[in-house]
């Protein structure tokens, strides 16, 4: 059987994460820290890479990075939306141990074994990567990741674009503002 959506680049790698960037140390980000000009920035590590991405290990057998690459291989097939084919099943499955038999132990021993179906791509659903997380102060946003992989999530005037918006009404109160889909002054976060 073909399956005519799986990715058909040269980018060969796992997903890369804020963590693994020579400009991330410890939760700060220089290149945020020159893009936004405040110093107090904190990304997640667990981020998606922004265009501006430099692995932190380099080494003369592994290709160079090329992020238009793997920006097309990370949309295309890590975040690919699927579903499952009930009518069509490849195997049986227990904890620990996948058979690829057609689902003839799920029959024979229902108990103890569950039948593994086949996952079919969803191309006419759109692809969509889990939003991006900064804190600058006391404050938290959430982007889009398309705004913060090209870094178009701040102007020139230090206004944000944020998806969602968390502030402490004050430092010891438990109790938070919070906005949903809006613009911030980075000098008021």
């Amino acid at each position: 059987m073909e399956y005519p959506f799986e990715y058909a680049g040269s980018y060969e790698g796992n997903r890369r994460f804020c963590k693994e960037c020579d400009q991330w140390k410890h939760g700060k980000c220089a290149i945020l820290e020159a893009v936004t000009g405040v110093s107090n920035v904190e990304v997640s590590g667990e981020n998606n890479v922004c265009k501006r991405f430099s692995p932190r290990i380099k080494h003369e057998n592994y290709p160079p990075f090329e992020f238009s690459e793997y920006l097309v291989w990370l949309m295309n097939d890590y975040y690919r939306p699927y579903t499952i084919d009930n009518s069509d099943v490849w195997g049986s499955a227990k904890m620990g141990e996948i058979v690829a038999d057609n689902g003839d132990l799920a029959r024979r021993f229902p108990d103890i074994y569950s039948p593994m179906y086949r996952t079919v791509d969803r191309p006419w659903c759109k692809v969509s990567a889990p939003n991006v997380h900064l804190t600058i102060g006391v404050t938290k946003l959430e982007l889009t990741y398309k705004q913060f992989r090209d870094l178009t999530f701040i102007d020139s005037g230090g206004n944000i674009a944020y998806v969602r918006y968390w502030k402490k009404k004050s430092p010891r109160s438990h109790k938070y503002d919070y906005k949903i889909n809006g613009v911030c002054n980075v000098k008021d976060a």
